[in-house]
């Protein structure tokens, strides 16, 4: 009996206890949860936008050196003689040297630069700011003429090549950034240490577990910073989804919640507005229950400790309950005997004692008569 009582005002006890908890709970979800996720798209599309900048200083040198070109007849005219020829009068070979030291001088003075090539349109021999003149067919570094076909005039691009810098070692990967001049037919390719340029990306991130990407506009990927690109991160069905995501956002920047390869995730992405590029920023789906796991902990706790008050306050409450219904059955018990209290109960802690105190009176009295 005391076991089934115990149970029901346990059950109301919870139910009153609940009810309060959980709305407050949905509260706390719903106002944390908008703030986490208005946090994590404002802390994704700042590392976006220094990623842009970052990248826009990278293609500054590019720019620089294709106005450096373009803007000066004078280096034009020797540039096209030194391509042409082998042998240049004193004055064209003043000025070449002048070329040499000045793409040289940019391409040195920052570490991330492997080399600057020129290239003019219908030439077998190109500049290279590390050898000078050198023919396309014999150079150590060829794959990058297949871009300067795909280079034009108002937009930088990008691609991502292999290099056997020294054939001894091991190809070196880089990023090749091709600008097509103005004044000469020709392309500027700036070729771009791959690793400086991720560690440059990586030291962007304000989440642990965030991956940046850049994106060619026609779909190839171009940077990424996941530490795995085989695997999740960075696989061609992840980066097919990704690009099919965000070339349909335009040209502004834009924030959401997508399903891609089976899972979900923060997606934030950013297009260049002077260059072939689209950057992104990836978090995983399940970043908002990471931040949130310490108010979820703390919610569990409050839980199980109210449930505990709960528990005592419903076992202390009945088991009262029915210490003061076996007093009374001893009363009527010892009155029906002929023992009767010297003392009937006079404190009343609510109406119904009130009633059972009158009801004890009117049966001892008539026991007793």
């Amino acid at each position: 009996m005391l076991r089934t009582y115990f149970l029901k005002r346990l059950r109301q006890y919870t139910l009153l206890l609940m009810i309060p908890i959980l709305i407050l709970f949905a509260g706390v979800v719903i106002f944390y949860s908008s703030s986490v996720v208005r946090s994590i798209h404002r802390e994704s599309t700042e590392s976006l936008v220094r990623i842009e900048e970052s990248v826009d200083t990278i293609l500054s040198d590019t720019v620089y050196q294709h106005d450096l070109m373009t803007n000066n007849p004078q280096l034009a005219l020797a540039l096209r003689k030194l391509l042409r020829t082998e042998e240049l009068d004193y004055n064209n070979y003043v000025l070449t040297n002048s070329i040499t030291g000045l793409i040289r001088s940019v391409t040195n003075a920052h570490p991330y630069i492997m080399s600057t090539y020129l290239q003019l349109d219908g030439y077998d021999t190109f500049f290279s700011s590390r050898d000078g003149v050198s023919r396309i067919d014999g150079y150590y570094d060829s794959s990058w003429a297949d871009g300067t076909d795909e280079a034009v005039l108002d937009r930088p691009f990008a691609k991502r090549r292999s290099v056997m810098e020294y054939t001894y070692g091991d190809p070196v990967e880089v990023l090749s950034i091709y600008q097509r001049m103005t004044t000469l037919k020709g392309t500027i390719v700036v070729n771009l240490y791959y690793r400086n340029f991720l560690d440059k990306l990586n030291a962007l991130r304000t989440q642990e577990e965030e991956a940046f990407f850049v994106v060619g506009r026609n779909g190839e990927l171009l940077v990424s910073t996941a530490e795995d690109p085989e695997k999740g991160f960075g696989s061609d069905r992840f980066i097919k989804d990704l690009f099919s995501a965000v070339s349909k956002n335009g040209d502004s920047l834009n924030a959401q919640y997508l399903q891609l390869d089976g899972h979900h995730y923060w997606i934030s992405s950013l297009p260049d507005t002077a260059a072939d590029f689209i950057y992104v920023s990836v978090l995983p789906g399940t970043l908002l229950l990471q931040e949130m796991r310490t108010t979820l902990i703390v919610y569990v706790l409050i839980t199980f400790l109210s449930f505990a008050v709960v528990f005592v306050i419903a076992y202390l409450v009945t088991k009262g309950s029915f210490d003061h219904i076996n007093q009374v059955i001893t009363l009527f018990s010892d009155a029906e005997k002929g023992v009767y209290p010297k003392d009937t109960p006079t404190q009343a802690n609510d109406e119904y004692d009130l009633i059972l105190m009158n009801v004890i009176r009117m049966f001892l009295r008539t026991s007793l008569l």
